[in-house]
């Protein structure tokens, strides 16, 4: 994880100079993110290296943040620049320092690089090239380990039960009904997994009409990142499940168009609650409180509704992410994988898990680790319907590149 560039916050999270700084929770760590005066972000150790007092708390302001405690002063490198607790005369500030972590902003977020040496080039993911009005954002928390979480999305058996309706007429309102009706149709996918200089492409396979296929491609860019391909209309689409912990995971969810704005009706689907954006939260508004907690959760058992579940959707929990997130968490914060039993539709999970574990395992040289370099990222999630005996890998890998 450390060996790449990560999101850690929207940067309308730090909005001006010398805003307030925020706490970040983040790969196990507890930081603290400021924007200092000339709107350069730093990322350093939450607590103070004097008495260990929270900098969440601090004075962020003339180009530094300062502790609240003694009014020790660190800049974004973790420098300590003004020490007024000890004399005019003292030199000891510049034995001090606070731990830091380099930051960058692009495509509306500040990714930050906790590992060692020299970290790689910036993220080059097509969405963060696009105008704002050209991508819908969104995060939420999610109360339990990334992996599990992450599996989700390459997991497309899933769609077709727990994303269910009950009657599949209901179908007909969304843009991509047909796509839809081949996920209710055929409901165990014939998968087939390869690897990429990015990751694992995985493509999943369901009868279409007579003598066609519908197949549906995902693909995983190492570490964390995955793109899942379009359900009812054009957009494609990137999940982020950034770990803050091994027990809690703050997810990205990204749409985006490469060449125009997207439309009102789009951004109001994404703006709904409904499909795959969280945009209810646990404090009441419409936007996210400081824990990016949702509204639905384990709390209120996911707002689950048991006439909707007789009648309409096979789970009872009508938000489509939210039908995820309560699957996800009911497994425990960390599920015991000693007690599954995969099947075959779950060669995608098994494959990816091979590729973690081996890539942990098997430690290669830095620039070797796939999904690294950001020309490997130009990449799309395709789907799309061929005959049976069509060169379907061939379209998979063609339709997957941007030039």
């Amino acid at each position: 994880m450390r060996s790449y560039w990560l999101p850690v916050l929207l940067s309308s999270e730090l909005p001006d100079p010398d805003c307030q700084p925020v706490r970040v929770r983040h790969l196990g760590e507890k930081l603290v993110a400021f924007r200092d005066t000339s709107g350069t972000v730093g990322l350093l150790d939450e607590f103070c290296p004097h008495r260990r007092a929270s900098l969440v708390l601090g004075r962020n302001e003339e180009g530094g943040l300062r502790c609240v405690y003694h009014g020790w002063k660190f800049d974004t490198s973790g420098a300590c620049i003004d020490l007024p607790s000890e004399p005019p005369t003292s030199s000891f500030k510049q034995r001090v320092r606070t731990k830091s972590y380099p930051c960058i902003e692009a495509g509306g977020a500040i990714w930050a690089y906790l590992g060692e040496g020299e970290p790689p080039a910036p993220p080059a993911f097509e969405w963060m090239a696009v105008r704002p009005e050209q991508r819908f954002v969104s995060k939420r928390l999610l109360e339990c380990n990334w992996a599990q979480a992450l599996e989700g999305d390459i997991d497309s058996s899933h769609a077709s039960i727990l994303h269910s309706r009950l009657n599949p007429a209901d179908y007909a309102e969304f843009e991509g009904a047909r796509e839809l009706l081949y996920f209710d149709g055929d409901r165990y996918p014939r998968y087939e997994v390869f690897d990429t200089d990015f990751g694992m492409t995985m493509a999943a396979r369901r009868n279409a009409e007579p003598g066609s296929h519908y197949w549906r491609g995902a693909q995983y860019i190492m570490p964390i990142f995955v793109m899942i391909a379009p359900f009812d209309d054009p957009l494609p689409q990137m999940n982020m499940w950034v770990p803050m912990d091994d027990g809690n995971t703050m997810v990205w969810a990204l749409h985006w168009h490469p060449d125009r704005n997207l439309t009102q009706d789009e951004l109001e689907r994404r703006g709904s609650n409904l499909y795959f954006h969280c945009t209810q939260f646990e404090d009441g508004t419409s936007e996210a409180g400081s824990s990016w907690i949702p509204k639905a959760n384990s709390r209120n058992d996911y707002l689950a509704d048991a006439e909707v579940q007789r009648t309409k959707m096979y789970s009872g929990i009508e938000p489509l992410w939210c039908q995820d997130k309560a699957v996800q968490e009911s497994m425990g914060t960390i599920t015991d994988r000693v007690h599954e039993h995969l099947a075959p539709s779950d060669l995608a999970i098994s494959r990816w898990r091979q590729k973690i574990l081996a890539t942990v395992e098997n430690p290669v040289q830095l620039e070797e680790l796939p999904g690294r370099d950001p020309q490997t990222h130009r990449v799309r999630p395709p789907h799309f319907v061929a005959p049976e005996n069509a060169d379907w890998r061939s379209r998979m890998e063609e339709e997957s590149r941007i030039a």
